[in-house]
């Protein structure tokens, strides 16, 4: 079964993200993938690029508590 939606979440640094949203469920089991996407190019893209490179904080922001998703020991 595949259902589709949108889905629009609120970021605190970058604001309002609209995704689709597919959920796909194995029949006959309580399986279910949900898959989110924004259209390549898009503002939307973009916002979750900036962050995916930034952790979220701008440059005349404070800066994030603990270490980062890319940070090395």
């Amino acid at each position: 079964m595949h259902v589709s939606a949108r889905k629009t979440v609120m970021h605190p640094e970058v604001g309002e993200v609209t995704c689709d949203c597919d959920v796909l469920t194995v029949p006959g089991s309580d399986i279910s993938l949900i898959v989110y996407t924004v259209a390549a190019g898009s503002a939307d893209a973009e916002k979750l690029e900036f962050v995916g490179v930034t952790n979220g904080v701008r440059a005349d922001g404070p800066s994030p508590s603990g270490p980062g998703p890319f940070s090395r020991p």
